[in-house]
This record gives structure tokens, sequence and C-alpha cells, in this order.
């Protein structure tokens, strides 16, 4: 599924976790830094960059809660399945990002 995106970094949140990021980023060439949930980044002001975080659900809950401008009442009520790919874009540095894809299994994209 993700062979075809370029994937500049990535990141994850467990020692768990950064040996499945390293097998999805077979490509990228770098290692994958492993800290505590997940912190919004600079984007380069000219271009686009992709980055790969796996991480727990509750890691993701809390970072999609907080720039989606959720207030901590709606947070739970965020359903996310468990190996599945969710896409923030971001479309300006400094921008509000905006949801592309949530909970979206990786066999769901062999049938598009």
């Amino acid at each position: 599924m993700l062979k075809s995106a370029r994937i500049e970094a990535a990141s994850a949140d467990s020692a768990v976790n950064r040996e499945i990021a390293l097998r999805l980023w077979q490509s990228g060439g770098g290692d994958v830094r492993v800290k505590p949930g997940l912190e919004s980044r600079s984007i380069p002001e000219d271009r686009l960059t992709n980055h790969l975080h796996v991480v727990y659900e509750s890691s993701l809950r809390a970072y999609l809660a907080d720039a989606l401008g959720m207030d901590q009442a709606d947070r739970a009520r965020l359903r996310l399945a468990p190996f599945t790919l969710t896409v923030l874009h971001y479309p300006q540095p400094g921008s509000s990002p905006i949801l592309q894809a949530m909970n979206i299994h990786y066999t769901r994209l062999l049938s598009l």
C-alpha cells in the first residue's frame, strides 16, 4: 500500500511500533525515531512532505482531536480501528489540517 508513496521521515511511539514502521518504510533509508505520542512538525515552506507515524490508538486519538480542534467531550467519540491508515493534509505551513482519510484498511484500497 505504501510502496508508491515517497515517505521522507518516520516515527513511532514505542519500540514495537518502531519495528513495524521500519518494515513499512523499507525504501526510506533512514532510521525511525521513537518518541512518546505524536507532535506537530513544521512543514517545509517550499514543498509538501510525507511522514509515516506508527502509533498506538491513544496517541493518534489525542493528536487528531487536537489537530481538528475537538473539545475534551468529543475526543472519546473518535472511533479508530487498529491496523488502518489515517491521512491528514496540511495545505500550507501553519494551517489547520484537512482530514482526508480515517480507518482505511489496505483491503479497501485494493478495491478502489
